[in-house]
């Protein structure tokens, strides 16, 4: 940013989203005075705050060359910004002008270095009050620049690439939505398929897979109960339910193995009951 060569037009607008960014309105290239009967002076940015009781006018007359700065304080273009501010300024890169170089009548001084714009001479305030026919064209010159950046070509390519973006997310979530809906469709599918089995062996007729699987449950604890170890049995038992049900957060087969390896001491050497 040091070396940067600034154009007059580049760093208006760099110190125009400065100040917007500070919650401030500004208008670059703003012309001042009436435009039917004269040709107005021009002022490179203009400044108010939001405010209804001290709005505060300050324009900012952008130099980028010390040419561009002697000739100007040497016709004297920068004192006719005075009647339409509250305060002028000169704004110019770090290091082309210092606070010695301006003239003793109340202009400031604000300067761009690497990290932003900084004041170094703050302008005299003086008494100013917008009036109607400023406050029209300040709005009339808002509409234009906003119109020509909707309409600029820059503006349009990045609504396109917006559009292309937003349409290809919805495209991936559209696709993964009907993936998910096909798998769910498949589990249900697979849930009823197995209800009907199981109320086909127990000869009932469950309505909900849940009612099913509670009773398949206790037909297999009354089962296992037959055989030896059934305290064995059931904790498999349960185990194979909380699989069903999705609520087992550990590695089933760890789990499994734990089960088995408490029990195994007890039944290892015994025989089935008769």
């Amino acid at each position: 940013m040091a070396d940067k060569k600034w154009t007059g037009r580049e760093l208006a607008l760099d110190l125009a989203d400065t100040l917007r960014a500070a919650n401030k309105m500004a208008w670059v290239e703003m012309p001042l005075g009436s435009v039917m009967f004269s040709s107005p002076q021009r002022a490179d940015v203009l400044c108010i705050n939001k405010s209804y009781m001290h709005p505060n006018v300050m324009i900012y007359e952008v130099k980028v060359s010390v040419d561009d700065f002697r000739g100007d304080i040497t016709r004297g273009k920068y004192k006719g910004y005075f009647a339409s501010a509250n305060q002028v300024l000169f704004a110019v890169p770090q290091g082309m002008v210092k606070a010695a170089d301006l003239p003793q009548d109340g202009v400031g001084l604000i300067a761009r270095n690497d990290n932003g714009w900084h004041v170094v001479k703050a302008g005299r305030r003086q008494e100013f009050n917008l009036d109607g026919n400023m406050l029209l064209a300040l709005l009339m010159r808002g509409y234009e620049c906003q119109v020509l950046e909707w309409r600029s070509a820059e503006r349009r390519a990045e609504g396109a690439r917006v559009y292309t973006d937003l349409h290809q997310a919805f495209s991936l979530y559209g696709v993964k939505l009907a993936k998910e809906l096909a798998e769910a469709r498949a589990l249900v599918k697979g849930a009823d398929e197995l209800r009907g089995e199981i109320n086909e062996a127990l000869g009932e007729d469950y309505a909900h897979f849940g009612d099913a699987a509670a009773s398949l449950k206790h037909e297999v604890h009354k089962l296992l109960k037959q055989y030896r170890n059934p305290q064995l049995a059931l904790e498999v038992s349960d185990l194979a339910q909380k699989l069903f049900q999705g609520t087992l957060w550990i590695d089933p087969m760890r789990e499994l193995e734990d089960i088995l390896a408490k029990y195994r001491p007890l039944y290892k050497d015994k025989a089935p009951d008769e």
